[in-house]
């Protein structure tokens, strides 16, 4: 019997995939789809919609204080990140993520 993929944590998913913007916005199902194309792309196992959007509502309220919102199927206080940062951000191999631009 194989062991269930890990999930992909979407807290590591917005330190690689997206940036910062206070002007900035996406739509949830843009942000969905880059979510679900970075587990497989680390063999993860996607969150459904529906958990995906709870759970982005949660880290953007207890998190990040806010600074990122949902309204009218958009996110905003985002943007999909430029491929090559894309390329630099992520998990490492020790694990831990590159999220020092959410502190502060």
């Amino acid at each position: 019997m194989a062991l269930p993929r890990r999930s992909g944590n979407l807290f590591e998913f917005l330190a690689a995939r997206v940036v910062p913007d206070v002007h900035g916005s996406v739509s949830e199902a843009a942000l969905f789809a880059d979510y679900d194309e970075w587990c497989r792309s680390l063999e993860y196992a996607s969150l459904q919609f529906s958990a995906f959007v709870e759970k982005l509502d949660d880290i953007g309220s207890r998190e990040l204080g806010g600074r990122i919102w949902r309204k009218r199927k958009n996110v905003y206080g985002l943007r999909l990140a430029p491929a090559q940062k894309r390329l630099a951000l992520g998990t490492r191999s020790d694990g831990n993520t590159n999220d020092s631009e959410w502190s502060g």
